[in-house]
């Protein structure tokens, strides 16, 4: 993974920190919850193929390896429930919006649109869009997701000082704000602007193709 200039460490986890390996992690996750619901799928069909057998000498394991092949897969099933508990608490806590809007009217989040309990911005899904994260909105992180030719305008207070963006496409995220942290995988012809210089830390990019930061530049008066 490729890092723009003053990209320190990160290798924090904690729910508010950056994820650098959501992009892979995503996907490993969905792989694995697959791969769990086919198991449970063959396991009902092989219940129903054996129902009337002696239930002791079809719940006992017949070998260690099998005691053991088990035992992971009882492991990976309640790593699957915590993985959709934590995806919702997520999602519970997010104002998501824009799903679907093609070419619509330049719209203005403010912290009225996030009310009580939702603590993150979140913009997925559109195409041919602007949207202004107003002065007045203060939360934890923003994200942009699967958006096309979308312009993401941050004017808001962000705690974290961080911003996740992946899979987009010839988008523009204009910064007014402090956000010291950019992280995007996935994207193609994203532009970043900052207005002011002193609000840029680090863009911490994978699989970002034909990328670049452009501070606005500060306007010079004639003598």
């Amino acid at each position: 993974m490729a890092a723009s200039e003053r990209t320190d460490p990160l290798t924090n986890e904690a729910p508010d920190g950056p994820r650098l390996t959501r992009f892979d992690w995503d996907k490993i996750a969905a792989e694995e919850a697959a791969k769990l619901e086919l198991e449970e799928r063959e396991e009902a069909e092989a219940a129903k193929r054996t129902k009337g057998a002696d239930a002791s000498s079809r719940d006992a394991p017949r070998s260690a390896a099998e005691a053991e092949e088990r035992r992971k897969r009882e492991a990976l099933r309640e790593a699957k429930n915590a993985w959709l508990e934590r995806d919702a608490a997520d999602l519970a806590a997010k104002l998501v919006v824009g799903e679907g809007e093609r070419g619509a009217k330049p719209r203005t989040i403010s912290s009225a649109d996030l009310g009580d309990g939702k603590n993150a911005v979140h913009v997925k899904g559109a195409t041919d869009c602007v949207f202004v994260i107003d002065s007045s909105v203060r939360c934890a992180k923003i994200f942009v997701e699967d958006c096309v030719r979308c312009e993401v305008r941050v004017a808001a207070v962000v705690v974290t000082q961080h911003a996740e963006i992946w899979g987009c496409v010839d988008c523009t995220i204009d910064v007014t704000t402090q956000l010291a942290t950019i992280q995007a995988d996935g994207c193609v012809g994203l532009r970043v602007r900052y207005a002011e210089l002193a609000h840029f830390g680090a863009i911490v990019h994978a699989t970002w193709t034909w990328w670049r930061r452009k501070p606005t530049p500060t306007p010079r008066t004639t003598p």
